[in-house]
């Protein structure tokens, strides 16, 4: 979890504290999988107006490397062409730009990832797992989570 914030305590726009691990500004992206874009009107436009978010973004694309992107998030990935006549899901109001806009929960098209909104934050997580761990894993994670329900 890394802030693009000069700190690592950050206030969500709910007004809850959250302590990340790093500071965006210090990763070495090549020690990284993938990325995921947290979604929130507030959040987005933090993230779209940063440009260390931008360059980053831009690292792992350009490495071959996944970013994934909830609610709000996947407009900054279509604004940057990442989603050109691709399937994605947005939240309602912020798909823009030349992507093919799916009205479901979480889409998955090759290395892109997306989900709708944070209704649908389980299932893009277990989307995420199953593409880099396997489905039989994500699998077992939700069984085991609905055995605590």
């Amino acid at each position: 979890l890394a802030s693009i914030s000069p700190t690592t305590e950050v206030l969500s726009s709910m007004g809850l504290k959250v302590r990340t691990d790093y500071l965006l500004s210090s990763i070495d992206s090549r020690l990284f999988d993938f990325l995921v874009l947290p979604g929130g009107k507030k959040g987005v436009e933090n993230l779209r107006s940063n440009g260390t978010v931008l360059r980053t973004i831009a690292e792992f694309k350009k490495s071959g490397k996944p970013v994934y992107a909830i609610c709000a998030a996947p407009c900054i990935l279509e604004e940057l062409g990442y989603l050109d006549d691709a399937p994605f899901t947005a939240y309602p109001g912020f798909e823009q730009g030349k992507g093919v806009l799916k009205e479901e929960g979480v889409v998955v098209d090759g290395d892109n990832i997306t989900a709708r909104g944070m209704a649908f934050t389980m299932d893009f997580a277990l989307a995420i797992v199953a593409k880099h761990l396997g489905k039989d894993v994500a699998d077992s994670i939700l069984f085991s989570a609905r055995g605590n329900i």
